[in-house]
């Protein structure tokens, strides 16, 4: 007999079921059956073990229908001997559509697509399921359309896909089929009682089992979740498709002549607390339009909350589940569930454990997405495709290439840096640029540099090589072969077991997760060769074909303990009695999702297949409407004691928010708007973050300063709240620790010019630069420091030439030839030693090199011309300030700074026994003298210099600090310039910056003006041997010895303040700008705390006024 057991959800069906179970086995009835759905076993045997007791087993067993065959083949025989799993099933589908391939009508171009295997393969399950044989699918030839054509290219495939199944190998799609012809005739379920219980509904296949159980036992009670037999609501209604899968089994039970008695009455409602409260309201109203709202005040059974993210929706969540916790449910009475798990499901783990929730997360993990398996699919994409950049790094960036993550940070780098492609890879002798880029020489340390660098790059691609050589032009079975050997060449498995145990400690389902991977690669190669076996692939088709292979795979963990908090799909969770259920991402479109397209057969298709042919397969989209009110419903109305419901405000709330309020309209909405971010006080972790914010210069709200008295009256957040403190306060150091400012920046630090600017620019900067020495990942290009270092190497070099050749007052066609040729020898060495030639070079770098040889000979010949008209002579070029390159001690002012640096050029004048030193700066770029930034500590290089070199000797005097512009200029024309005009600005725009001692000897000794001319060189004007002192480029030798008392000043200042730890972020204006470091102090002016430094306008006079008191003897 039959009976069909019908109720709303919590109208006791399954108690029902059970205590028939347990009658049963009192009256001394075994064999009894239960059968669940997959994923509701665990908790129907523990349901079934707390109503009838342990003994239970001896009478009744919990079954599923994968569980049954298994059982069944286990007694009868008749079953499969092995069956494909996912990826042998992909595999299989591609073996088969290759063979048909050229018979098909519709699906020809798309068939070998990998993605269109998944459909095809989801659809041959669907026939399977709902058995329909391929055959059948022809009934409608000759019908007209595009349907027929569609059918017929399926019903091939899935013929040729059955074809290729054997009697060892079967596709697990098969084992409903096979489990019916292994009970023809069996007599396995004569005498049993069968309860069945979870489903809404059955397919083709499962129905094929149930009509063998109606035919043989001796009782079979079938529970559904629906409110009748009729179906009022002609499909459309929340009970629709049960009360379709009642109407399938009364048909089954007719045509099988076996009575089939319906049932709908139900023991009293013990699900929920209240009977009469809200939870029953929502579970009668949710979708009975008619129902009338519950006009009493709410009992705090239902909550909705609508919150400002998804992660504080889940930290809100959190906390309500801790404080029914200290409320006395047990962890396992609490289920937490979404539609939404790939945005919620890490995310809601993560947040529960913050709050010290143990929770389990019901949701596997992509294989493909563990690094073991992309290190292989980015090799064999490698062996397909080439090695460009992007996929090597991808290679070596697991780690697991033969390269540690360190190591694969230097690649990086370096393949970063000078855009790595192709087989520089693979061949030797692999990298040849400098580590350092341009501009730096190849010398012993760029030298080692490399051959480590080329080192780990061997480690990577010899393996790498072997895996190509040994699969190139090989058929799938050799190809698998290549892959293994490669993964045992890298020691794989010692790897991803060295893996698992580090994870396990702070991750046990991550390190339980890698503990099955190498299992399931080698599972992935033992299907390809069982599958393809001597098939000829293409390196680009086994790669993709791989790729995919391993998409079909997962991996998952089972819950270290009983008593935790299950995360999971609401379309498959079934908590065991939950008290309390929270539903996450209750969104429209979301929860519950909408119907989905994009498989074979379209919603129209499937309609005119059932329409015409009586064919039924899954629900059309009505049907699957239907199908997820009824799985919201049941989730809804799961809880006995508490529900909440949840959605961030970035999004619309589903339909259901508003049937929740609809039936209980008093019910608030809760959200942070109403006291704040509450939930944080549930917890110390949250709570600790909460306080930290009443630390902050801006304030904070009263619930912070409140959670932060509650934590200061505490032991255990001392140490929290003090380092909270001291981030609130936005400071960066100082280093505390003597010994640490030692390690970084030696006994006594070395100062060169740049290094006073960066640190007087900003402190931070400077730590980051030259204490922690980081330096940001760049691509090697030619820019401007480049092409500084470039025209200063040859000017240097050629300047010193023409010197030894007899100076610049030799002849000027001689001089001429004479820099030409050494100008050309000093670019190739550069070329040579600081770029590795340019041979290999793009052509846009080669013609960069030839303009700036260009230019560095028309600076060269200028030179001619300037020195033409002054009496300096040039002494020096690139002239270290120390004595074979060891810092300079020098005297700042009582205190002694070591100082470091080269000069570009020294020039001297000799006049009446004292010798006048002026010193000069080539600059590629525009640089301008301002006495804004002397006072800051800007600008101040060649003044460093130019007092650094006249030092300790009395008969060396200041003559003046030049910056000299080099390359191309280019200037501003206005309407109704002249020609004289333009000449004008022109050469104003070659003339240096900088300061000249204001002596008229000394000025004209510079350059000497011819009556009628103008100045070419000096800041200074001349015109016909007159001077003009308008300009702020004059200082007299008061001046030079304010300058240096305030550089000397300058200097005391830093030497103290590095050694003393400061590193405070604590930049001007506009230096962020460019800043290499700024994500690392994360300066942020409009936090309250962090400020810029103003850099305010100053005269000549102001400067020499303010420092009057800092001279110093020069």
């Amino acid at each position: 007999m039959v009976r069909l057991i019908l109720g709303r959800a919590g109208s006791g069906k399954t108690a029902r079921l059970l205590n028939l179970v347990k009658k049963r086995a009192e009256s001394g009835k075994t064999g009894q059956i239960f059968l669940v759905p997959e994923q509701f076993s665990l908790n129907a045997e523990r349901a079934l073990c707390r109503v009838c007791g342990n003994g239970i087993s001896l009478s009744a067993e919990v079954m599923t229908f994968k569980s049954l065959a298994t059982r069944v083949f286990d007694e009868l025989g008749g079953g499969i001997a092995a069956m494909l799993d996912d990826g042998g099933r992909l595999l299989t589908m591609y073996a088969a559509v290759s063979n048909i391939r050229s018979r098909l009508r519709v699906y020809g171009g798309a068939v070998l697509r990998p993605e269109f295997l998944q459909k095809l393969l989801a659809l041959t399950d669907e026939l399977k399921a709902y058995n329909v044989a391929p055959e059948d699918l022809l009934v409608l030839e000759g019908t007209g359309g595009a349907l027929p054509d569609k059918l017929y290219d399926v019903a091939c495939i899935s013929g040729a896909y059955d074809a290729l199944m054997t009697a060892e190998l079967k596709d697990p799609a098969d084992r409903m089929k096979a489990l019916c012809r292994a009970l023809d005739g069996s007599g396995y379920f004569r005498g049993r009682s069968v309860c069945v219980d979870g489903f809404n509904g059955f397919t083709g296949a499962e129905l094929s089992v149930l009509s063998k159980i109606i035919q043989e036992a001796d009782d079979l009670d079938i529970a559904l979740c629906a409110d009748g037999v009729t179906d009022e609501d002609r499909g459309a209604g929340v009970f629709s498709h049960v009360k379709k899968t009642v109407a399938a089994l009364q048909k089954l039970c007719a045509r099988l002549g076996v009575a089939c008695e319906t049932d709908t009455a139900s023991i009293p409602c013990k699900r929920f607390a209240r009977p009469d409260g809200d939870l029953a309201a929502v579970e009668r109203g949710l979708f009975d339009y008619t129902c009338e709202p519950r006009a009493v005040e709410t009992d705090g059974s239902v909550a909705l909350y609508e919150a400002e993210s998804l992660y504080t929706e889940c930290e809100a969540a959190a906390a309500r589940a801790k404080a029914l916790i200290a409320q006395g449910l047990r962890l396992r009475e609490i289920a937490v569930v979404t539609r939404d798990m790939e945005s919620y499901g890490r995310t809601a783990e993560a947040v529960f454990r913050k709050y010290g929730l143990p929770v389990f997360l019901d949701q596997r993990s992509d294989a493909a997405q563990k690094l073991p398996v992309r290190l292989l699919c980015a090799a064999l994409d490698i062996a397909a495709n080439g090695c460009s950049l992007n996929r090597m790094l991808r290679l070596v960036k697991t780690g697991l290439s033969g390269v540690s993550p360190a190591e694969a940070d230097e690649l990086e780098r370096y393949a970063l840096m000078w855009n790595l492609n192709g087989a520089v890879w693979l061949a030797e002798p692999g990298f040849t640029a400098n580590p350092a880029g341009y501009g730096a020489p190849m010398d012993d340390d760029a030298r080692n540099a490399l051959d480590h660098i080329n080192e780990l790059r061997r480690r990577a691609a010899a393996p790498l090589s072997r895996l190509i050589e040994r699969s190139r032009g090989k058929t799938a079975r050799q190809r698998a072969a290549a892959l293994y050997a490669y993964a045992e060449e890298l020691d794989l498995a010692g790897a991803l077991e060295a893996r698992a145990r580090l994870l396990e400690a702070g991750n046990p389902r991550a390190g339980a997760e890698y503990v099955q991977l190498w299992e399931l690669l080698c599972r992935c190669l033992d299907q390809c060769v069982l599958i393809l076996g001597e098939t000829a692939l293409g390196d680009a088709e086994f790669a993709e074909l791989f790729r995919l292979l391993v998409t079909q795979y997962n991996v998952g963990a089972i819950p270290t303990g009983a008593d935790v908090i299950a995360i999971g799909d609401a379309a498959r969770m079934r908590a065991d009695h939950p008290r309390a259920v929270f539903v996450l991402g209750a969104l429209d479109g979301v929860f519950p999702p909408k119907p989905a397209e994009g498989g074979i057969l379209t919603q129209a298709d499937r309609r005119k297949l059932e329409d015409d042919a009586g064919i039924s397969l899954s629900p059309a989209n009505e049907d699957r409407i239907a199908w997820e009110q009824l799985i919201a419903y049941q989730t809804l109305a799961a809880p006995s004691e508490f529900l909440w419901i949840s959605w961030p405000k970035t999004g619309q709330p589903s339909y259901l928010v508003e049937r929740v309020r609809a039936v209980l309209p008093r019910l608030a909405t809760a959200g942070e708007a109403d006291g704040g971010p509450v939930f944080k006080t549930y917890a110390q972790a949250p709570c600790e973050e909460l306080a930290a914010a009443a630390l902050h210069p801006s304030g904070a709200d009263p619930l912070a300063r409140a959670a932060l008295a509650v934590l200061r009256a505490g032991a255990d957040s001392g140490d929290v709240l003090a380092r909270a403190a001291l981030a609130a306060e936005g400071r960066r150091g100082p280093l505390r620790a003597p010994d640490t400012v030692r390690k970084l920046y030696g006994p006594e630090p070395v100062l060169t010019a740049s290094r006073v600017e960066r640190f007087r620019t900003c402190r931070f900067a400077h730590f980051a630069r030259y204490g922690l020495k980081a330096r940001p990942d760049k691509k090697a290009a030619f820019e401007a420091a480049e092409t500084g270092s470039f025209l200063h190497y040859v000017l240097e070099k050629t300047s010193k030439d023409i010197m030894e050749h007899g100076g610049f007052s030799i002849d000027r066609a001689e001089l001429t030839a004479f820099i030409e040729a050494s100008a050309a020898r000093h670019i190739d060495e550069y070329t040579e030693t600081y770029m590795g030639g340019l041979g290999d070079k793009p052509q846009r770098l080669r013609y960069t090199v030839e303009r700036l040889g260009r230019t560095v000979r028309e600076i060269l010949c200028g030179m001619i011309d300037e020195f033409a008209a002054s009496r300096f002579v040039p002494v020096g070029f690139e002239t270290p300030l120390g004595a074979d390159g060891a810092p300079l001690r020098f005297d700042a002012g009582g205190e002694p700074v070591l100082l470091s640096g080269c000069v570009d050029r020294i020039d001297l004048w000799a006049f009446e026994g004292v010798q006048y030193v002026r010193v000069v700066d080539y600059k590629s770029g525009a640089k301008a003298f301002t006495y804004k930034d002397v006072e800051n500590g800007i600008g101040i290089q060649l003044l460093l210099y130019l007092f650094a070199v006249v030092a300790g000797d009395r008969a060396l005097r200041p003559a003046g600090v030049l910056y000299k512009p080099v390359g191309k200029r280019f200037v501003a024309l206005r309407p109704g310039m002249t020609r004289e005009d333009m000449e004008n600005e022109l050469r104003r725009s070659g003339k240096c910056k900088g300061v000249v001692l204001d002596d008229d000897g000394v000025i004209l000794a510079m350059e000497a003006v011819p009556e009628g001319r103008r100045e070419r060189f000096i800041p200074v004007a001349i015109d016909g041997g007159a001077i003009r002192r308008s300009r702020s480029s004059l200082v007299d030798q008061r001046q030079f010895g304010i300058l240096k008392g305030h550089i000397a000043r300058l200097m005391r200042e830093t030497k103290a303040a590095l050694t003393g730890g400061a590193i405070e972020c604590d930049p001007f204006a506009g230096a962020c700008e460019f800043c290499d470091f700024h994500r690392l102090c994360r300066f942020d002016p409009t936090n309250g705390h962090d400020a810029f430094r103003e850099a305010a306008p100053l005269r000549k006079d102001e400067f020499f006024a303010r420092h009057a008191g800092d001279e110093m003897e020069v």
